[in-house]
């Protein structure tokens, strides 16, 4: 299952860099470019924490 969240948490978070680049390229529009950066970021907020590793004290 960590397996499965670290991979979920890396492609959200290329889901948030790659539609700035297809944006200034001229490849993808505003509105879909907030879209798409809104959803990674909150995939990477929820899966990100499951795998990373925690340490006490």
């Amino acid at each position: 299952m960590n397996f499965v969240f670290r991979v979920l948490s890396y492609l959200a978070l290329g889901g948030t860099v790659l539609p700035a680049a297809l944006f200034f390229g001229d490849r993808m529009g505003l509105e879909a470019v907030k879209f798409t950066m809104l959803v990674c970021t909150i995939g990477w907020f929820v899966t990100a924490p499951c795998w990373m590793e925690r340490r006490e004290g």
